[in-house]
C-alpha cells in the first residue's frame, strides 16, 4: 500500500493516540467503551507509525507534501 499520511497528520495522530491511551489507562471511559478506546488508540497509533490510512486510500486523499525523503519521482 502507498503511504498517504503526511508529517503533520502523523504528529496529530500520535498526540490523539497518546490521549486515547491515557484516557483508557486511567479508566475515564467506563465499561465496554474503555475497550473501544484502547482499540481506537491502537488503530490511530498504527496509522501514524506506518504512514498509511486505509480510509484516506478509499477516499483518494493524500496529506503528504510529496517532497518528503524517500519519494521517487518519475
Amino acid at each position: 500500500m502507498k503511504k498517504n499520511v503526511g508529517f503533520f497528520d502523523r504528529v496529530i495522530r500520535l498526540v490523539i493516540a497518546a490521549g486515547l491511551f491515557a484516557l483508557a489507562a486511567i479508566h475515564v471511559v467506563p465499561g465496554y467503551w474503555n475497550i473501544i478506546t484502547w482499540c481506537a488508540a491502537g488503530i490511530v497509533l498504527v496509522t501514524a507509525v506506518l504512514g498509511i490510512c486505509p480510509l484516506y486510500g478509499a477516499c483518494g486523499f493524500d496529506s503528504r507534501n510529496h517532497k518528503e525523503p524517500g519519494d521517487v519521482y518519475k
